[in-house]
């Protein structure tokens, strides 16, 4: 998990140093089917209001 925390950390900086604000989804619960933050986040890049996605491990993204 530490590794985690160290990653969006670092994300955050970089985001930051462009002028930009990253946000964090995260799943609480892990869930075979069902992943409401995933959805949401899925939602909000239709909608354009995220411009770029960063994840710790491909295999996490559908």
């Amino acid at each position: 998990m530490a590794f985690v925390m160290e990653r969006i950390e670092d994300v955050k900086r970089r985001v930051a140093a462009r002028g930009r604000e990253a946000v964090v989804y995260e799943e609480v619960e892990s869930a075979a089917n069902a992943r409401p933050v995933f959805d949401a986040m899925m939602n909000d890049v239709l909608a354009g209001r995220i411009q770029a996605v960063e994840c710790v491990a491909l295999d996490r993204l559908p």
